[in-house]
C-alpha cells in the first residue's frame, strides 16, 4: 500500500503532536485529577513537554 505524503512535513509533526497532547490529556482527565499521585505527575509533566515542543515549531516556523 503506497501512502501519500503531506506537502508539509513540519505540518505532519505539529498535528502528530496535537494529537499526542490531546490524547495526553485524555489520561490526564481519566487518573482523576489526583495532583499528589505519581502517574498524574508523570502525566502532566509529559502534557508541559509536548506544549513546549508545539510552542517551538510554532516560534520555528514563523
Amino acid at each position: 500500500m503506497r501512502t501519500i505524503e503531506p506537502e508539509n512535513p513540519t505540518r505532519r509533526n505539529d498535528s502528530r503532536l496535537n494529537r499526542l497532547y490531546y490524547l495526553k490529556q485524555q489520561q490526564l482527565q481519566r487518573s482523576g485529577g489526583r495532583s499528589n499521585s505519581l502517574l498524574y505527575r508523570v502525566l502532566a509533566a509529559e502534557a508541559d513537554a509536548i506544549s513546549s515542543a508545539l510552542g517551538k515549531e510554532t516560534t520555528d516556523n514563523e
